[in-house]
């Protein structure tokens, strides 16, 4: 028997970071494990160098993450881009916390780890 295992797209809500925060994302949470070492070392390229052309490589994957879903769900690299432009000076901590949670769904989703 041949299985058919499908991308698997798991959601959460921006107000979890904040309650005037809206929107719910969308992520593949089951991605290829060549696609989370591509993340993780294009993420320490970029910490690393703090260059644009790292980000931008970071950003292609993490959009490819976050284009899996509904179509009207979906981030291209370009909206990425502009949504850390708007929210690097306002407000910093949003970027990390919303890359973290992008991380946390795969997690939770490959290891079986439950919220509480």
């Amino acid at each position: 028997m041949k299985l058919n295992f499908p991308k698997i797209v798991k959601e959460f809500s921006l107000t979890e970071y904040a309650p005037e925060v809206e929107g719910v994302i969308s992520v593949w949470v089951n991605p290829s494990m060549q696609l989370l070492a591509d993340l993780s070392s294009t993420f320490t390229a970029y910490s690393e160098s703090r260059g644009a052309e790292k980000f931008d490589e970071f950003i292609i994957i993490v959009s490819q993450l976050l284009s899996q879903g509904k179509p009207e769900t979906h981030f291209s690299v370009d909206e990425l881009r502009e949504l850390y432009e708007q929210t690097k000076d306002s407000d910093p901590t949003f970027w990390m916390w919303f890359n973290t949670r992008i991380l946390d769904l795969i997690s939770e989703h490959r290891y079986g780890i439950k919220k509480n």
